[in-house]
């Protein structure tokens, strides 16, 4: 029986010595501090079969869970337990989601994915442990079937260790460099993300196969048409080509790979088309990702899970495993109708109009601030005040907080001419002067500095480019990033209240149960600096 690894120093390493460490909880050099990482057979499969804990950059230890655990796995839970001890994880989502079962503290604790995130540095840590001088270790390519079960017990073991020693060195590197109170706001919010995708959300299955049946019909029925007409619509070549023959200009590249000339015919390509074929495209694709992405992977299935992280450009939380942020629009209502409450109704709770209030109280725009202090609708005036369409209005709103270039209104206003768009620009930025004044200064800062600054304080980098595209993130970036603050301070209001969240989607929170007073208690529409109202609704299900 493997009792214990180590990889590291020349020190001697007996079983006695790691005992006397582990009781005392103290190593050589011990501060305080130590990094964690854990092995699990795969991705996939996330069976615990160790953990890994390095107490300084030059020492690592590694102690079975499975098949056959260490006699010391006690003392290392009571150390992952001890709340005075800072535990450094590179991304703690995962470890702690697989080390949930032991009840491991969660209170003080650092990521240095998430700190590496902050300064802009790589995320990998196999590229972060250069800045810490203490290079990670790497596996062989892992066979699917048995992942980390198929490689020898000394490979898993030197890698762990080195990859706990890198993560203590890659902390240590940053850890006087990162803003200390952006740090503290991600850490807070860990156990709260880690509560919620552990409980996960009801699937109907009557549902799934009644919409699998519908989109399996409407994916047959464009193939049919599409293979009609001489082409496979899965296929970008085939797709390219029939677009061409019909006297569409599409445009040419190399791809880089291959070397070969290629006919990009990605969403943004055929949206800017006016042929009914890239639409009857468009629908394929559509359906087929519904399918692929939500239908078919929750058959049999009776609980949906998603996987949040907090790794982003504007600290917006991302969902991934399955990514239920990223439900189409046009057809997530009634996708999200699969999933349903474990009590008897859901409460969904909106921000209503979050970003462009945001904008309307950075910007000290009188007039974008009266139709909210007057209780309107902001598209609905800006319809009247352009005199086009509301749904026109409101993407030239949205397109505006997104950084306003001409390209970026055409494509979410959806205007083919690029006069009308500056014509529309034009007749937007006259009528919120104050808004536009801001939104070109925010721009200008951005290009001049690469970062900008939310209304909570946080810095968000974006990039190296100083150009158009740089200028466009920053009204994005900050903008989003003082929404994401807000909805942030929501959810902690809402953990600490007892409340049983399930879901966040960007401004919308959704909650098992009928909670409404509760909601009402804690007086989400006011959180400062921004008054966002909130809609609160009771749902029997998702997207009703």
């Amino acid at each position: 029986m493997v009792r214990f690894g180590h990889y590291g120093s020349t020190i001697p390493m007996s079983a006695e010595l790691i005992e006397q460490l582990m009781e005392q909880m103290v190593f050589h050099n011990h501060d305080g501090i130590v990094a964690v990482d854990t092995e699990t057979v795969s991705l996939e499969d996330k069976r615990l079969l160790g953990i890994g804990i390095a107490p300084s950059s030059r020492d690592g230890f590694w102690f079975p869970v499975w098949p056959e655990a260490s006699p010391y796995l006690p003392m290392v839970l009571r150390l992952l337990a001890d709340s005075s001890i800072t535990k450094v994880y590179h991304h703690c989502m995962f470890d702690l989601d697989v080390l949930r079962a032991y009840y491991v503290d969660t209170s003080n604790i650092a990521d240095t994915m998430l700190m590496a995130n902050q300064l802009g540095l790589p995320l990998a840590l196999r590229d972060l442990s250069y800045y810490g001088g203490v290079q990670s270790g790497k596996f062989p390519k892992l066979s699917k079937k048995d992942g980390l079960l198929g490689l020898p017990v000394e490979t898993v073991v030197q890698k762990n260790c080195l990859d706990t020693m890198a993560t203590y060195a890659a902390y240590e590197y940053m850890k006087d460099k990162v803003d200390v109170a952006a740090e503290a706001s991600d850490m807070a919010l860990v156990p709260v993300l880690l509560d919620m995708q552990s409980r996960g959300l009801r699937v109907d299955q009557d549902r799934v196969l009644e919409l699998e049946k519908k989109y399996r019909q409407q994916e047959v029925q464009y193939r049919v048409l599409c293979e009609g007409m001489g082409f496979n619509p899965a296929s970008p070549q085939q797709v390219g080509y029939a677009l061409s023959d019909r006297g569409n200009i599409l445009k040419v590249v190399r791809s880089r790979r291959s070397g070969k000339l290629t006919m990009p015919v990605d969403e943004r390509a055929l949206k800017s088309l006016d042929d009914p074929v890239a639409s009857m495209v468009l629908l394929f694709r559509g359906s087929n990702k519904i399918l692929s992405t939500y239908i078919r992977p929750l058959l049999g299935k009776t609980r949906a899970y998603t996987h949040f992280g907090m790794a982003t450009a504007t600290s917006r939380l991302s969902s991934s495993d399955m990514n239920l942020q990223n439900i189409p629009k046009r057809r997530g209502r009634e996708i999200r109708t699969m999933f349903v409450p474990d009590a008897d109704v859901f409460t969904s709770l909106d921000f209503c109009q979050q970003e462009l209030r945001i904008l309307a109280y950075k910007s000290n725009d009188r007039v974008m601030q009266g139709i909210f202090d007057a209780g309107g609708d902001p598209h609905s005036e800006t319809a009247a005040i352009l005199a086009i369409p509301r749904l026109m209005a409101k993407n030239t709103n949205f397109s505006m907080v997104y950084g306003g270039s001409d390209k970026v209104v055409m494509e979410t206003a959806g205007i083919k001419s690029i006069s009308a768009v500056r014509e529309l620009k034009a007749k937007w930025n006259s009528s919120f002067r104050e808004a536009a004044d801001w939104l070109s200064s925010i721009k200008e800062y951005g290009v001049a500095h690469g970062k900008v600054q939310t209304i909570g304080g946080r810095w968000l980098l974006l990039g190296e480019d100083r150009d158009e595209e740089m200028a466009k993130r920053a009204c994005n970036y900050l903008i989003q990033g003082s929404g994401a603050e807000i909805t942030r301070e929501a959810m902690m209001r809402c953990y600490r209240a007892g409340l049983d969240m399930r879901l966040q989607v960007h401004d919308e929170l959704i909650f098992n149960g009928d909670v409404r007073e509760e909601l009402a208690k804690l007086d989400l529409g006011n959180i400062e600096p921004v008054r966002v109202p909130v809609d609160i609704r009771v749902i029997s299900r998702w997207g009703e």
